[in-house]
């Protein structure tokens, strides 16, 4: 880049910086440098092993990775999961912020820390959960896909914003226990007939904010294999 290229880009993160003022990612104080402070820094997990490699629980204590009883039981519709923190601490009130604030100031900080320390499968094309347009027209953006393109640009996947539909609203996920989640799943998620040839035989990347107890992404993995997708993966920022 040349020298006058580096300067408007140089102006430019400086505008960036007087509206969205760099803070940390969890609590959002004003920090100088980084994504968190050093307080919440220190309360960050990551998710480790041992975890299920289905659902991505993680498990207390030490060991190796294993199949939880949960996934024994009943294998959801998505053949793999995987995590990179756990739901709690600074990552959890950064999102709550995030999603509920609505603060987007803390969407830069939160796809920093995924993307360094992510592990994404490989698939043909990547695909967000969506919110309802309802939804999505009072939140403004759907965290989901602005927290996953950086990760998913650094992994060269094709983020299909198009390829899923929500067509059934309902009270906010947290607010509801784990058989509540699953009946309000329930055909809530649709494959346009017009993107069904795009996602056919291939293999699918659902990327979404956080995972509690599986009952929405499993949803959506059966609405994409029932479109004709061969196989579904799925990477959240945070599992609970």
């Amino acid at each position: 880049m040349g020298s006058f290229g580096q300067e408007v880009l140089e102006i430019a993160r400086g505008i960036v910086d007087l509206l969205l003022p760099p803070c940390c990612a969890g609590c959002g104080k004003g920090i100088p440098a980084g994504v968190l402070c050093e307080a919440c820094a220190a309360l960050v997990e990551p998710v480790a092993s041992p975890r299920c490699p289905v659902c991505a629980l993680p498990f207390d204590g030490a060991g190796i990775d294993h199949v939880c009883g949960r996934c024994v039981r009943s294998p959801p519709a998505f053949a793999s999961a995987t995590a990179a923190f756990r739901y709690e601490g600074p990552i959890a009130d950064g999102l709550r912020a995030l999603k509920y604030g609505p603060r987007p100031e803390r969407i830069a900080g939160l796809a920093a820390l995924w993307r360094e320390v992510a592990v994404v499968p490989e698939a043909d094309l990547a695909v967000p959960v969506p919110l309802h347009p309802r939804r999505l027209r009072q939140r403004g953006f759907n965290q989901s896909v602005l927290l996953a393109r950086p990760l998913l640009r650094a992994s060269r996947l094709r983020l299909e914003t198009s390829s899923l539909r929500r067509v059934v609203d309902g009270p906010p996920q947290a607010s509801l226990q784990g058989a509540e989640r699953t009946r309000a799943m329930a055909r809530a998620f649709v494959v346009p007939e017009r993107q069904k040839a795009s996602i056919a035989e291939r293999t699918i990347l659902l990327v979404d904010d956080v995972m509690t107890t599986g009952a929405t992404a499993g949803a959506c993995a059966r609405a994409l294999l029932g479109a004709g997708a061969a196989e579904i993966h799925v990477a959240v920022l945070a599992r609970a």
